[in-house]
């Protein structure tokens, strides 16, 4: 770390604005002796005397006043380091200073020239043993110095706060809550470019009528000012053009689906809001992104597309679908023996590998009755071929309670068996509930009978029926076993059953 690195942000700021006005001293004692060569050469000692006293003035009695404004900034640092005990207070404060700096280090740069410049014919008079004609000139030369030095100090600072200041104050308070800050607007900037080129032009103009300037003093003036135009029009383009182009870039990322796109607020003008406004998008955009996904884990991903574009209403439609019911044998006794705490981890651990195993063939979970879950194939979407994406479903959800079970075995914990009902039908399929509170489900007879078949696996000791409509839309892909009709609650008439043992596509039991 250098030695300039070291210092606190503040005290870089303020050695930025002397540094511009130090250079703008320096041109401007090289442009007067240089006016001072041939006619006017009696006066080159008060001349020398002046800028002398302006400079004092300049580097004295500025740094002194930034000292004492600075001081909420100095403060909040240690060394080039954020106090670690910093208060949000003093970061406020800190804050507030730290965008207002440009502005004022550029105003304050310039009424030390302009007191200097109107001190000059008083000091004139004090000093005498200057030309008649050398006042005016002065006046008019330390204005046009003064204001291409203030503008490039306002410039200066406002990168030297960008890079080293604001960055270690972050995160930054909102500038809604910052109050009024002093800043320089864009259009301001744009003008103050627009003035000191005109200030060249008028300049360049009345070097060419006066009879004192020589062809050296013209080419002096007119080649610091194309150096100066050059050096406004880079620093403009760091202060507005950048953080616009920071801006259009974050907004690709966004537009890439990136949403850790984030854009560092560096003003207080129409540029900052601009920038804090793109970072409340963003945050908006990740909350909805992150309510769609949470919302996603609950009903289909595609019903939260239609249901966020509008397209999904109240009200219903019949639906043919493909109904699974599971259910843990023996849980409220299993419950009922362990602390609530471990009971829910021990619930969350069993449905996650369940869930999984669901999702994997396109299936949708509607919804949790305690430990039971009820899921469907076939709705809100067909995929083609939902019976047998349920029975592979099934018989995945065994596999995996296997495998856990196995785990748990390994451990000294006690094992899990599930019974699994499912069947194909008709039901009607949408919106349930008020304008305040929707649910998207499946209501009817075929949803009652895949929870009755589920019940059945109990008596029959079996883990994974299904009603005689599933089986005939998946025979000839599954190893099955037939039961008597079995007699279901509500039903009036037996309801033939099969016990899906193995499944031919593949694994067998």
């Amino acid at each position: 770390m250098s030695r300039l690195q070291r210092l606190p942000p503040s005290f870089r700021a303020i050695l930025t604005q002397g540094g511009c006005n130090g250079v703008a001293i320096g041109v401007g004692l090289a442009y007067l002796r240089m006016y001072t060569w041939g006619a006017l050469e009696q006066s080159e000692l008060g001349l020398t005397r002046w800028i002398a006293t302006a400079g004092v003035l300049v580097y004295i009695v500025g740094w002194l006043l930034l000292l004492v404004w600075v001081a909420p900034i100095r403060r909040a640092f240690q060394g080039p380091h954020v106090r670690p005990d910093l208060s949000p207070a003093q970061r406020l404060a800190a804050q507030r200073r730290a965008l207002a700096m440009p502005a004022l280090f550029g105003g304050s740069s310039m009424l030390l020239w302009i007191v200097t410049a109107a001190s000059f014919p008083v000091f004139q008079r004090l000093v005498g043993g200057v030309h008649a004609g050398v006042p005016a000139r002065v006046v008019i030369g330390t204005l046009m110095i003064g204001t291409v030095a203030s503008t490039i100090s306002l410039y200066a600072v406002e990168l030297s706060v960008r890079r080293s200041l604001l960055p270690r104050l972050q995160p930054m308070v909102p500038l809604g809550k910052l109050g009024p800050v002093l800043h320089v607007g864009i259009s301001t900037k744009i003008a103050l470019l627009v003035a000191t080129h005109a200030l060249a032009v008028v300049g360049l103009m009345a070097l060419r009528f006066d009879p004192y300037a020589t062809p050296t003093v013209f080419l002096f003036f007119g080649g610091t000012a194309l150096v100066v135009s050059a050096i406004q029009a880079y620093l403009l383009r760091r202060s507005v053009v950048r953080p616009v182009l920071e801006v259009a870039s974050a907004q690709r990322q966004v537009g890439d689906n990136d949403l850790a796109a984030h854009v560092a607020v560096q003003s207080a003008d129409a540029l900052g809001v601009l920038a804090e406004g793109f970072n409340l998008m963003v945050s908006g955009l990740k909350r909805a992104e992150q309510v769609k996904n949470t919302f996603g884990s609950y009903v289909h991903p595609r019903v939260v597309e239609d249901l966020i574009e509008g397209r999904m209403a109240l009200g219903g439609e019949l639906r043919t679908a493909t109904i699974l019911f599971a259910d843990i044998r023996g849980f409220t006794a299993l419950s009922e023996s362990l602390p609530p705490r471990q009971v829910v981890t021990f619930l969350n651990s069993y449905l996650e590998r369940m869930v999984e195993a669901i999702a994997a063939h396109g299936g949708t979970v509607d919804k949790f009755i305690g430990d039971g879950i009820m899921a469907v194939f076939g709705v809100p979407y067909a995929q083609g071929d939902d019976a047998m994406h349920a029975v592979r479903a099934g018989w995945d959800m065994l596999a995996a309670l296997e495998a856990w079970n196995a785990e748990r075995r390994a451990q000294g914990q006690f094992e899990l068996s599930i019974g699994i009902g499912i069947h194909t039908g008709e039901a009607v399929a949408g919106s349930i509930g008020t304008s305040k509170k929707m649910q998207y489900t499946l209501i009817g007879d075929a949803v009652n009978t895949a929870s009755r078949i589920e019940s059945a696996t109990v008596p029959l000791g079996v883990r994974l029926l299904v009603s005689a409509a599933t089986f005939g839309l998946v025979s000839a892909r599954v190893q099955a076993r037939e039961f008597p009709p079995v007699v279901l609650k509500g039903k009036a008439q037996p309801v033939p059953v099969y016990e899906i043992t193995g499944l031919r596509e593949g694994r067998a039991e």
